[in-house]
């Protein structure tokens, strides 16, 4: 063996275990919430990342992250105004009553407290990595379906042993007992909705492959006419259809609204845009049994969530209007801290200053359960508009992808449906916030993205 190609394999190892392993182990560990499990994944990520070539990639890839970096780098300097003071003399007023106090001039920081920014930055940090990390996968490993295969293997494996961990005793989460959703399953993360955000993924791969093989089981692919490939298709569909089952069943009992919503939803965009093209191909037979297919399974999705959904929004009127009265102070903080923000990580030290009478005293809101929000107050909007960018011009990108020809269109779908879950729970919700779901979104982001997309749009090629 050349030393050139013994030095590429242990490139590829060094990658594999670096990108892979966090992304499979960092959700065991109750999400990754405490720093030190955070910490942990730092350096296996920064060696993964290290091996993206930006120059390999395709363009669209290259802009995501330079909106991402430059998100990054416009956090760090909100996060130094947090630490050493602000440029524009405006601190937070505490500094001022400390400084009179102690008879001497305190320096004008942002935030309520001088801890330092960087340990708030972490799970951001560990995203970004991710996120490079996948683009250099794509690199050595390729194939659509093979990507959608190992994502709802690994979905279906971590419903199973989330499923077992709540017959065991749904009142712990492993070795520690439950303080919130006392009889909702949770699986390895402390709140069911980052559990429900953490399945969509899963959901989404397995939709994918089921409308894939069904379409090839119709006969509507040369492949699929040879001889034995209907029958391979067909059994195929059968394992998919009973792993998707499986997460459902897991889905349904986090008693997420969101989460089980949002993750119907977005399946159902991605495989509709997948199988755009293959529309074309079938008779009008197959398009008549196509439609009732996904009607009946759509309708059984619906109703099957309907029994979970209701009982929530019955139970929960309460508590969905102080997240409104929150979203409103949390607004005013953001105005009032529009250039560099009240602080990073500071957001519960500086709600407790801004709370009022519209938020009653039982409740605890260490956050402020919409990530654009709490950013825009911990970190100004300027942080804010890269961060939409990023998402925004990432969602474009895969939505153009999944209208070309190719094979590359399920895996650019597959993107569009982990991109989107995620933004929109966002808006209700902290999913993106906790490391243990934001590495394997971002690496799987970025495996999508850096995947090489064949040109062509629908309508001009032969899919």
């Amino acid at each position: 063996m050349s030393p050139g190609r013994f030095a590429g394999g242990a490139a590829r190892v060094v990658l594999v275990l670096g990108a892979l392993g966090p992304a499979l182990f960092a959700p065991v560990f109750f999400g990754s919430q405490d720093l030190y499990w955070s910490a942990l994944w730092l350096a296996p990520l920064a060696l993964a990342a290290l091996m993206c070539d930006p120059a390999r990639l395709p363009r669209e890839a290259r802009l995501v992250l330079l909106l991402a970096l430059l998100s990054a780098v416009l956090a760090t300097v909100a996060g130094l105004a947090q630490m050493i003071g602000r440029p524009d003399g405006a601190g937070h007023w505490i500094w001022t009553e400390a400084g009179a106090v102690l008879g001497e001039a305190l320096p004008t920081r942002a935030g309520v407290s001088a801890r330092p920014a960087y340990m708030d930055m972490i799970p951001a940090i560990l995203a970004l990595l991710a996120l490079f990390a996948g683009m250099a996968l794509s690199r050595w490993f390729a194939g659509s379906r093979k990507l959608l295969k190992v994502v709802l293997a690994v979905g279906t494996g971590m419903a199973l042993i989330w499923l077992l961990l709540h017959l065991s005793d749904p009142g712990a989460v492993m070795w520690r007992m439950k303080t919130h959703h006392q009889g909702s399953l949770t699986g390895t993360f402390l709140n069911r909705n980052v559990a429900a955000a953490y399945l969509s993924p899963a959901l989404a791969a397995g939709a994918l492959l089921l409308a894939d093989a069904l379409v090839r089981a119709s006969g509507g692919t040369e492949l699929m006419r040879r001889r034995g490939g209907r029958l391979r298709a067909t059994s195929g569909a059968a394992v998919i259809a009973l792993a998707l089952g499986v997460i459902f069943l897991v889905l349904m009992l986090t008693e997420s609204r969101a989460g089980l919503i949002l993750s119907i939803g977005a399946a159902t965009v991605a495989v509709f845009l997948a199988m755009l093209p293959a529309w074309r191909t079938l008779n009008s037979r197959w398009r008549r049994r196509t439609l009732w297919f996904a009607a009946a399974a759509m309708l059984c999705a619906l109703t099957l969530s309907y029994a979970v959904v209701a009982r929530r929004f019955d139970s929960s009127t309460a508590v969905d209007q102080n997240r409104f009265a929150v979203y409103a102070i949390t607004w005013r903080i953001a105005l009032d801290h529009w250039l560099y923000g009240a602080g990073l990580g500071q957001f519960a030290s500086i709600f407790t200053a801004y709370r009022d009478a519209t938020v009653p005293g039982s409740g605890v809101w260490e956050r402020a359960h919409n990530t654009y929000l709490q950013i825009a107050a911990e970190a100004g909007f300027p942080v804010l508009a890269a961060v939409l960018c990023t998402v925004g011009v990432a969602l474009a990108a895969l939505i153009r992808r999944s209208l070309a020809t190719g094979d590359g269109r399920i895996a650019a779908a597959f993107g569009v449906a982990v991109v989107l879950q995620p933004a929109l729970h966002s808006l209700v919700d902290y999913p993106a916030q906790i490391p243990g779901y934001a590495i394997p979104i971002g690496l799987l982001v970025g495996y999508v993205l850096g995947t090489r997309a064949r040109s062509g749009i629908v309508g001009r090629g032969v899919p």
